[in-house]
């Protein structure tokens, strides 16, 4: 079970991989930061503004399973099942 310390929605200072959609938050650019601290280590989680959003939409029970990259950005259907318009490819991003 994780325990959550803070959040903040700082600018970026450098390039940061998003958690939930693995595509690149860019210098400069706002993001959501979620600290916490699960089974003794200390976690923080960097998403995209509208991928922290989607991810509080999900259940609680299926948000603690979220892996990094499994979803589309900003859309909570995992990837390859999305029912979206597909946001860009990690290949697509260089």
């Amino acid at each position: 079970m994780s325990a959550a310390l803070s959040e903040s929605k700082p600018k970026a200072r450098k390039d940061h991989r998003c958690y939930w959609c693995g595509q690149l938050i860019k210098k400069g650019t706002q993001y959501c930061r979620w600290s916490a601290v699960e089974g003794g280590e200390f976690y923080n989680t960097k998403v995209h503004l509208e991928c922290g959003s989607a991810w509080r939409e999900l259940p609680e029970y299926e948000a603690e399973e979220v892996w990094r990259g499994d979803h589309h950005r900003g859309c909570t259907c995992e990837r390859n099942r999305c029912k979206c318009e597909p946001s860009l490819t990690l290949e697509e991003e260089k």
